[in-house]
């Protein structure tokens, strides 16, 4: 279930002023593995009262996922054929990009994984 229709759910349930806990075994026996976690569950009603129309997210602050654009993994990609000896640091002082993102690049985009002999 998607976030914006939980906080709907959420919210109608707490216009007919149900509990928490009724508001969580409702949804999980409804949904199932679907429904969202309990403080998820106590969490929305608190952001209605204080206000809050919207069931949509908030636009965030903070950085855009630009070191895991396409261009920065075909970059990373051919580093990495080109020369396998590369370290993840190496990689990180060449594309000015953080550790953190070079090693997801590598994991969990690319699928690599460290071999020992």
């Amino acid at each position: 279930m998607d976030r914006t229709e939980a906080r709907a759910v959420i919210k109608y349930l707490q216009k007919k002023s149900i509990t928490f806990k009724k508001m969580h075994e409702d949804m999980v026996n409804t949904l199932g593995e679907e429904s969202a976690c309990y403080s998820a569950i106590k969490k929305s009603p608190v952001d209605f009262k204080r206000g809050r129309e919207s069931i949509k997210n908030y636009p965030r602050s903070g950085h855009l996922k630009s070191s895991t654009m396409d261009d920065q993994v075909e970059t990373i990609h051919c580093m990495d054929l080109n020369d396998r000896r590369l370290s993840v640091q190496q990689i990180t002082d060449t594309l000015g990009i953080s550790a953190g993102s070079v090693r997801t690049v590598l994991t969990d985009i690319l699928g690599m994984s460290k071999l020992s002999a």
